[in-house]
């Protein structure tokens, strides 16, 4: 199966962000929509933080990074890093952790909900933003044309 030309801009990636951040906002969503949404999340979360792992010179000539782990570590970098800086792998891990537990139905505590609950909102946030920059540049170029 080819993958989509611009992940970014997927509606599925929306949606689980949106769903997801339902989810730890203490918001009730369908069992089985709930799972999906944080199941996913968190896989995506978890390979952010390996290609943060896999993008330093050792573990490139290690090769140790995956196609997924860097495209999921470059979007969130990109998406993240000038408002982050040195936070975001920090971030990641504590939002990794309550979706997890969120997932298992662990309580998790309303401090690292909200911290959670704010990446995934920054994330969402940027990437609507990224989303209408680039259907305006389509547009313009098209019109240009």
């Amino acid at each position: 199966m080819d993958r989509p030309q611009n992940f970014v801009f997927s509606v599925g990636l929306r949606h689980v962000l949106e769903d997801s951040l339902a989810v730890v906002r203490g918001q009730t969503l369908e069992r089985t929509r709930r799972e999906l949404v944080l199941r996913n999340l968190q896989k995506f979360v978890t390979q952010a933080m390996e290609g943060s792992a896999s993008t330093t010179a050792t573990a490139f000539a290690n090769t140790r990074g995956t196609v997924d782990t860097i495209e999921a570590y470059e979007l969130v970098h990109r998406m993240l890093s000038s408002r982050l800086q040195n936070d975001l792998v920090p971030r990641l891990r504590t939002t990794e952790s309550v979706l997890s537990e969120l997932g298992r139905g662990v309580e998790v505590d309303a401090d690292r909900r909200k911290a959670a609950a704010d990446l995934i909102d920054l994330l969402l946030r940027s990437l609507k933003y990224e989303s209408a920059a680039s259907s305006y540049k389509t547009a313009e170029a098209a019109h240009l044309s």
